[in-house]
């Protein structure tokens, strides 16, 4: 039994006219007939009774065709699925992070990306960088976020931004009001620390103050970015961080650095054999987002 024989006779069943039916399904009568037949001697029972001319469900035939009209919604369903999840526009995306450029624009991203495609649901994971990419080869993640390059060279990644580095400090901090500092205004200055959640973005930054050869003393350790810009508005200490709009308050002032002083890109990652529609849907709605964010 085929799919295309049950729509036959659901297309006769509503009819219960040969020609019509036929019409309708662009076929001639005898071949839709012959095609009828055959599926009653398949069922072993007969679906309709020609008498007088007319043709008219029987009771198995009646019975038959509410079973009929439910997998045949099934199959179209299933195959609705099935053609979203090649369009990228359903099924699950398991997704893990690191660094604090994520906040500004992954979260966003997600309730974009689902306000279009609500069928997507998501799994958000925020890792340590190496687990990001273990998690990744363990296929337990469809997509990572993380600092690049990433050396791995089963992985295939995409540049998603690559901010200026700036520092946040407190209206009061002598640095407020001024659009620019140079390196050596930082020296022997107090700093907040993300070293504990964003290791990685952190040691760039001492790679950055050691090349210059600025010293500065860590007095408070934050595990969030918005812990640390809360830490900064108390005066406790000023913060190395990418510059994204979406971080800026109004009780704290971003002062520029030195040309040289950039953030590490920051992109997505995923293992270079997947063939994904939905992550690459989604990284279309990242991508837009972090213009926008950054």
């Amino acid at each position: 039994m085929e799919l295309r024989h049950l729509r036959y006779f659901r297309v006769v069943a509503e009819e219960l006219h040969y020609g019509r039916a036929a019409a309708r399904l662009h076929m001639e009568p005898q071949p839709l007939n012959f095609q009828m037949k055959q599926l009653e001697r398949e069922l072993g029972f007969a679906l309709f009774d020609h008498r007088e001319k007319r043709t008219v469900l029987t009771a198995a035939g009646a019975a038959f065709l509410g079973d009929v009209e439910a997998i045949l919604a099934a199959a179209d369903r299933a195959v609705e699925h099935a053609a979203m999840v090649a369009r990228g526009e359903s099924g699950s995306l398991r997704i893990g992070y690191s660094g604090p450029l994520v906040h500004a624009f992954l979260a966003r991203a997600v309730k974009e990306f689902r306000s279009s495609y609500p069928a997507v649901s998501f799994d958000l994971q925020m890792l340590p960088p190496p687990e990001v990419e273990a998690q990744l080869n363990r296929r337990n993640l469809d997509l990572g976020f993380a600092l690049l390059p990433v050396p791995d060279e089963n992985f295939e990644a995409l540049t998603i931004v690559r901010p200026r580095l700036v520092v946040a400090v407190a209206p009061s901090d002598p640095l407020a009001g001024r659009p620019r500092a140079d390196w050596a205004e930082l020296n022997g200055r107090e700093v907040i620390s993300m070293k504990s959640a964003f290791a990685a973005f952190q040691e760039y930054v001492d790679a950055m103050l050691s090349e210059h050869r600025i010293a500065v003393t860590t007095v408070q350790e934050a595990d969030d970015a918005e812990t640390a810009l809360a830490l900064v508005s108390a005066g406790i200490g000023m913060l190395f961080t990418p510059n994204v709009a979406s971080w800026r308050r109004p009780n704290l002032a971003f002062i520029e650095l030195p040309d040289d002083a950039v953030t590490p890109e920051y992109g997505a990652i995923w293992r270079r054999t997947d063939t994904n529609p939905l992550r690459t849907r989604f990284l279309e709605t990242v991508t837009a987002v972090a213009d926008m964010t950054s």
